[in-house]
């Protein structure tokens, strides 16, 4: 008799994959902000179709639109500068480092030519700890206006 997988079993699902969709954004994020895309799913397993060189991890995006219904555009960031930058990269800076994980630098690179239709079930905003009462707080985070120009930019480049 073969073992069966316990990542298929409905616990392991109920208790691992059901709170990461509980958490996601439950509204339209506006073009500028910068959410966590988890592109891997619960089942560190499975890649849900995603393949190396693509995403295949968390990492923070920049909504460049969200006009779909429960589906948005995004460009993924990098704290990696790129080896060789190219026209579709675009530093940005930041005035405080994003949160944890993501802290290490304060400044990140967009790349324009990993652009993602995501739902926004793979989105969640930054958490930022809990409050006196115990709710969780999250972090909010926008590009200015000529970085958001920036990015859109490197994706005008990547696409030709």
């Amino acid at each position: 008799m073969r073992a069966r997988n316990y990542r298929s079993h409905p616990l392991f699902l109920t208790i691992f994959y059901l709170p990461q969709l509980l958490m996601s954004i439950q509204y339209p994020p506006k073009p500028g902000e910068i959410l966590i895309c988890t592109f891997q799913s619960a089942d560190k397993g499975a890649l849900n179709g995603f393949v190396v060189p693509e995403m295949i991890k968390k990492r923070p995006v920049v909504i460049l639109s969200s006009k779909s219904y429960k589906l948005c555009l995004v460009v993924a960031l990098s704290t990696t500068p790129p080896r060789p930058v190219r026209d579709w990269h675009y530093e940005i800076n930041w005035e405080a480092p994003l949160p944890r994980p993501f802290d290490s630098e304060i400044s990140c690179w967009a790349k324009g030519d990993h652009i993602y239709a995501v739902s926004y079930e793979r989105l969640n905003q930054f958490y930022a700890g809990k409050d006196y009462s115990g709710k969780r707080i999250y972090e909010r985070r926008y590009l200015s206006a000529d970085q958001l120009l920036g990015v859109r930019d490197g994706v005008r480049s990547a696409i030709g």
